[in-house]
């Protein structure tokens, strides 16, 4: 949420809270973040990601403020791509416009990465026409 200020950040997970007091705070979140990873910033915050919004007090909320607006996320290490894996089969490219990625059976929908039907060797090659495809359909999107 980087476009948002610290107060706004804070007023918008409080308003949260408050609006919906028995879910959970690892749900309240998902507008926000995938489930998997507000379970992680939480545990990281020092929350509990099965409390309600209910059981969480105005000092929690500052405190994954805090963390939200102000963590340094870091990857320790990436997997050799000896490990890579990749999938078959997908959205034929020929019922995709090549230059946009756009369906041709579904004008506005646009298709990238491994949703093709579009593989190579493994080293590189995958994920060089996952950046390629994501650019181009992301570029047709705003076009």
């Amino acid at each position: 949420m980087p476009e948002w200020s610290w107060e706004t950040t804070n007023t918008k997970l409080m308003s949260l809270a408050q609006e919906q007091p028995r879910v959970m705070v690892k749900n309240l979140l998902k507008s926000f973040l995938p489930e998997a990873v507000a379970t992680v910033i939480l545990r990281q915050a020092g929350l509990d990601p099965t409390s309600t919004g209910a059981q969480i007090s105005k000092k929690a909320v500052v405190q994954l403020t805090n963390f939200l607006k102000g963590a340094t996320l870091t990857v320790p290490e990436l997997p050799s791509t000896d490990s890579g894996q990749i999938t078959v089969g997908g959205v034929a490219l020929t019922e995709v416009n090549p230059k946009t990625l756009e369906s041709k059976v579904r004008p506005g929908l646009f298709f990238a990465g491994e949703i093709l039907d579009l593989d190579g060797e493994t080293g590189g090659y995958n994920i060089q026409a996952a950046f390629s495809t994501g650019y181009a359909a992301g570029q047709g999107a705003i076009a």
